[in-house]
């Protein structure tokens, strides 16, 4: 790694922290007790990975070893309204119409053949994009 002798701005007067503000090649890994790639940022390849260095071909991938909950999110909120929300958003302002495709959840596998298949499914169409 070549090290640079120009100066280095870390840290703004503002208090924001930039890393890899020209844009370099390098990769940003922070490790856990157990894990050497808790956090892990692929610079070249433009994605981010916890718990992996693996890009599954999402721009965020999350991986664990064992059958644990990957993903949860938690509401501590004590109010009559709905929480945790998750929210799948297809911005599309200028475009939308009839027959879009808005979102999808997959539930993926391999079979006893060693393909990734799709076992089921959930998807958002927009039947009418007319206004009202």
């Amino acid at each position: 790694m070549a090290l640079t002798t120009a100066p280095v701005e870390l840290v703004s007067l503002d208090g924001s922290v930039t890393i890899n503000d020209s844009s370099a090649d390098v990769d940003f890994r922070i490790e856990s007790n157990g894990n050497q790639h808790m956090l892990f940022v692929d610079a070249g390849n433009d994605h981010v990975n916890i718990g992996t260095s693996t890009d599954y071909g999402g721009v965020l991938n999350i991986e664990t070893t064992d059958n644990g909950t990957n993903l949860l999110l938690a509401s501590t909120d004590t109010d009559a309204n709905a929480g945790p929300v998750l929210v799948l958003y297809r911005q599309s302002t200028s475009s939308a119409a009839d027959g879009d495709a808005i979102g999808k959840i997959d539930v993926m596998a391999y079979n006893d053949a060693n393909q990734n298949i799709t076992f089921a499914q959930i998807a958002g169409l927009i039947s009418d994009a007319s206004d009202g």
